[in-house]
This record gives C-alpha cells, sequence and structure tokens, in this order.
C-alpha cells in the first residue's frame, strides 16, 4: 500500500510541472511525525554525498529568515535572504500548498513523502501576525543524470524556529 501510495505522489508530481515533491526524514512520536534528524546523522549522510561522482554541491551554507502566515485563508511564506555578493537583500512570497502526502513509518523512524504547489504571490500584506518564523541554514547536493541534467536536489538544513523573533 505505501509503495502504491508513492507512486501515486510520483505520478501527480510528473503530470504538473509546478508542483515539487519532498521527501523530509523524521520520527514519529505515535502518531505525530516530527521533521528532523540528529546533526551525526546529517553529518554521516552530507559525508556520503560528497563522496558519490555524481551528485554536485551546490556551493556552501545558506541562510534565509522565513516568515509564515495566514493571508486571506492561504498559508503564506515569505523568505528573506541576503546575497552578500550583491550586498542585497531579496523576498519572496509564496502560496503553498501541500497537496497529497504520504507517511513511511520504521519502527520510530520515518519520512514523509509530500506532494506541494508553491505559488508566487506579489500580495503580501505591510503588517501581519506570524504564526511562525524560521531561521534556516541550508545546504544543496545535486544528483546529476548521465546527460548532465540535474534530477534530484538533497537540501540539509538546521533551522531554529518560534511564533517570531523575539
Amino acid at each position: 500500500r505505501v509503495i502504491q501510495s508513492v507512486a501515486a505522489l510520483v505520478h501527480l508530481y510528473r503530470s504538473n510541472p509546478d508542483v515539487e515533491l519532498e521527501a523530509r526524514l523524521g520520527r514519529f512520536d505515535g502518531a505525530n511525525f516530527i521533521p528532523g534528524v540528529t546533526r551525526t546523522e546529517m553529518d554521516a549522510i552530507m559525508s556520503m554525498l560528497q563522496e558519490a561522482d555524481c551528485i554536485d554541491s551546490e556551493g556552501e551554507w545558506t541562510e534565509t529568515q522565513d516568515f509564515f502566515y495566514i493571508y486571506r485563508t492561504s498559508n503564506m511564506r515569505t523568505r528573506v535572504s541576503y546575497d552578500a555578493d550583491r550586498m542585497r537583500t531579496d523576498m519572496c512570497t509564496i502560496d503553498k500548498k501541500i497537496l497529497e502526502s504520504v507517511d513511511i513509518v520504521s519502527g520510530e523512524h520515518g519520512i514523509r513523502v509530500a506532494v506541494k504547489l508553491e505559488t508566487p504571490s506579489t500580495h503580501v500584506p505591510s503588517a501581519i501576525n506570524t504564526t511562525c518564523m524560521r531561521i534556516n541554514q541550508m545546504r544543496r547536493f545535486l544528483l546529476q543524470h548521465s546527460t548532465g541534467k540535474r534530477h534530484f536536489a538533497f537540501d540539509f538544513s538546521m533551522t531554529w524556529s518560534g511564533k517570531n523573533k523575539f
């Protein structure tokens, strides 16, 4: 049943170029999925990826700040990043919807596979209460196909979050 459910998500992903397919590693506390692995586990996985010939690192760690809020019944995220090379701050807002998800459980460990639709938004309120604020340090690895085309990204993140910055 799990394989069929994941296959349906992959089909949904392949049939719609506007969606992303995401798998998050984590653990289960009863029925609740808690995303994340230990730093030791993350470092071990990253070491394996760095040794693989078919995987390239996309630079070093980058940092962003994400602000989550509800605007007109939509779950929104505004991401703020600083580009040190251009010495400017960039901001991007999306309306994020989870279309489907499947949990894969193995003991207390697990993976949540989801198909998400992220739609850019230009309708950003000038002031709003956040539901969550996250500081995210991320490093990306890309799997290359034999044609040189990159197919999959492996994102590793260290995050700190709360309702706001205070």
